[in-house]
């Protein structure tokens, strides 16, 4: 089985590599470089991937996507679901329906992008590290400047107000199973989780104790065992001895 890893806005690949030494699994950790595959629209990074999934990818798949990484990785499961076994997305926007808050969101993230462009790079990241999902806590992952006018790239063209709206889509999924985790201190994406199971028959809400936004980096081993236990029940491997 392969487990394909989307991180966040402003993380890399390499914020993996915990869940691949955590993990005890028969798996196969496929981590994407979002930097590397900028699209015109989540749509079309996810036509794209979903592609390269089925032209590299053998066996089982699971998708895993983090925030925007998570956000992608809803788009491509609303694509193509049954090229997909499994996924589990971590505190991700299904998306706006109303046209004005579409709009609002689309100047949000434009201003947002403009700041990483010109400001000073310590300085604006303090700046998204204080927004409320993240409930005041640090970053616990170590960062370094990535390219300004990717960044700048990335919040235009993957706004949440350039996004279809995906909760009608994810309501008509049969198929696969997927795992949606938030920290239970991040109330607004525990929110969209709750409110998901409810219209959603292929999702699982779990909120993780003491954690924010950044739920695998805040509670590592609560995270680990969540997903264990959701591929070993899925997909029937063989849990980990005491």
């Amino acid at each position: 089985m392969q487990l394909w890893c989307l991180h966040g806005n402003l993380q890399t690949p390499a914020v993996w590599a915990s869940l691949r030494s955590q993990l005890t699994l028969p798996l196969e950790i496929v981590a994407i470089d979002l930097w590397q595959t900028l699209a015109p629209s989540c749509a079309a990074w996810a036509q794209q991937f979903n592609r390269t999934v089925a032209a590299q990818a053998a066996g089982d798949r699971v998708l895993l996507g983090y925030s925007l990484g998570g956000r992608l990785a809803l788009q491509a499961l609303v694509l193509q679901p049954r090229l997909w076994n499994g996924a589990i997305i971590i505190a991700a926007d299904p998306g706006v329906a109303d046209a004005a808050e579409r709009a609002a969101c689309r100047q949000h993230d434009r201003a947002w992008g403009q700041r990483f462009l010109t400001e000073p790079w310590a300085e604006v990241l303090a700046a998204w590290d204080s927004q409320p999902v993240f409930a005041g806590r640090p970053n616990p992952q170590p960062r370094s400047q990535l390219s300004r006018s990717r960044v700048c790239q990335a919040f235009e063209n993957y706004s949440k107000g350039r996004q279809a709206d995906l909760r009608p889509a994810l309501a008509q999924l049969r198929q696969p199973p997927i795992l949606y985790v938030t920290g239970s201190a991040d109330v607004k994406y525990s929110t969209i989780g709750a409110e998901l199971t409810k219209t959603c028959s292929v999702i699982e809400h779990a909120a993780i104790p003491q954690a924010a936004h950044r739920v695998p980096w805040e509670a590592p081993l609560a995270f680990t065992e969540l997903i264990t236990q959701f591929l070993c029940n899925c997909y029937g491997f063989p849990k980990k001895k005491a």
